[in-house]
């Protein structure tokens, strides 16, 4: 399927990783299914993650390897990781 339209965040400067998150605007409705499901975004700033600190959290992506190596990955990652508070 074509991508109508895209938006990538406002701060992202390559080859930076932060603020690497973008939305796809497709030309026509899709089914949901095991392979395409929406993701869910806060509506308001998280201020509460200290009440979340050890809920364990799956992160996916594209992103580097390692620390060293800059090449993307070219199969979707994923770990799960548990949330903590940086105070």
């Amino acid at each position: 399927m074509e991508v109508a339209d895209f938006i990538l965040h406002p701060n992202f400067v390559k080859p930076l990783s932060y603020f690497d998150v973008g939305l796809l605007k497709l030309p026509q409705k899709v089914a949901f299914g095991d392979f395409i499901i929406p993701v869910c975004l806060p509506t308001t700033p998280v201020t509460d993650l200290d009440e979340n600190e050890g809920v364990l959290v799956t992160l996916t992506g594209w992103g580097y390897r390692t620390s060293l190596d800059f090449t993307p990955s070219k199969n979707l990652r994923r770990t799960h990781i548990g949330i903590f508070s940086q105070m």
